[in-house]
This record gives C-alpha cells, sequence and structure tokens, in this order.
C-alpha cells in the first residue's frame, strides 16, 4: 500500500488504505497535497535536511551535496521537483542556490524550526530531519542537540505545558554515511 505519482505530477493511491508515506527532498508545498491524498488516518512523514549554520554559503556548500548525490541524478526526483515548479535550470549540474535553499534549511535554530514547522502546518504527522555537517565523518550528534534544546525551550516558552506533553513531532536522522545519533529528550549540560 502506497502513494506514488502520476506523470501528470499527481499523487496517486496505489492501493485503497495507506497507513504511512515517507518522501525525501520534498517542500512543504508537496506536503500538503500528500496529506490530502492518503486521507486523515494515513501518518505522513517527510523528511527535510538542514544545517545548523546561519552562513548562507557555508550551509548551501554543505548541503548542496547531499542534494546532488543522489537526487539530481534520478528522473523520478527531477521530474517531482519540476512538478514542483522548479525548472530545468535550477535542478541543473550541482542544483541553483534556489534549489538548495528549499531542499536544505540553513541557519539559526529558529529558522530551522520556522522550516519545521511549515511541514506540520502543512499536514505532516513528523518529521525526520537530516543533520548535515560540513565535515561529512564529523559527528552532528551537538547540532542535534542545539535543535533539540530549542525545540523544547520553545514548546515550554509557549506556555504549550511541560515538554512531557510536547508531541514526537521531529525525528533526528543521521546522514547516510554514518551510524544513527542517540537522541535524548533534553540534552544534559555535559
Amino acid at each position: 500500500m502506497g502513494i506514488g505519482v502520476a506523470p501528470d505530477g499527481d499523487l496517486v493511491l496505489i492501493e485503497q488504505m495507506v497507513a504511512a508515506t515517507e518522501s525525501a527532498i520534498i517542500v512543504p508545498a508537496h506536503t500538503r497535497p500528500a496529506r490530502e491524498m492518503p486521507g486523515a488516518n494515513a501518518f505522513l512523514a517527510p523528511e527535510h535536511k538542514v544545517v545548523l549554520s546561519q552562513d548562507a554559503d557555508r550551509g548551501r556548500r554543505t548541503g548542496r551535496p547531499a542534494v546532488q548525490n543522489p537526487y539530481l541524478g534520478l528522473r523520478n526526483y527531477t521530474d517531482n521537483l519540476l512538478r514542483r515548479g522548479f525548472t530545468d535550470a535550477d535542478i541543473d549540474g550541482s542544483g541553483r542556490d534556489a534549489l538548495i535553499d528549499a531542499l536544505v534549511a540553513h541557519g539559526s535554530p529558529e529558522m530551522i524550526d520556522a522550516r519545521v514547522d511549515d511541514h506540520l502546518t502543512a499536514g505532516a504527522d513528523h518529521l525526520g530531519i537530516q543533520v548535515l555537517t560540513e565535515d561529512p565523518t564529523a559527528s552532528p550528534v551537538q547540532a542535534f542537540r542545539v535543535l533539540a534544546e530549542h525545540r523544547h525551550a520553545q514548546w515550554e516558552h509557549d506556555g504549550a505545558g511541560p515538554l512531557e506533553q510536547a508531541p514526537a513531532a521531529i525525528a533526528i536522522r543521521a546522514p547516510a554515511a554514518g551510524p544513527p545519533a542517540p537522541v535524548a529528550p533534553r540534552a544534559t549540560g555535559t
């Protein structure tokens, strides 16, 4: 059971009941129609790449290889990007800056949090984030902690209740080249 993308760009139901969907390199504008297709009972979990850096050039330089290889070499992904309003020039080579900016959130924890919320507002039940680092062999755990601490602090600041009542809306995914990073609900002072 699942959904697929038809040649005309519409999401199509492969079987009558869909339990869950997971999509990579999509923008929130794709999350909304994905939510509408399977219906309210499906678990929708897109993925978004992030770079914890307020330097836009560094964010793009770090994120671009994860978009270019393999996605910009795979027709099913590039066709989907074209259907979502990107152009051939956007996806050519290593991808234009506007494409990388759309597919790899970079900036402060607040800026990245806003991008996460865009997917959740568009209907995602859960968002997997893949934290990328300038050195692909470096551990992203510290960036995970910074992002998690910000998200938890924001939850409590907004008066939504104690952290224990916060929805589990974000999963942390290690880059494919590395092992999964351990993630605790709240980082300690160590």
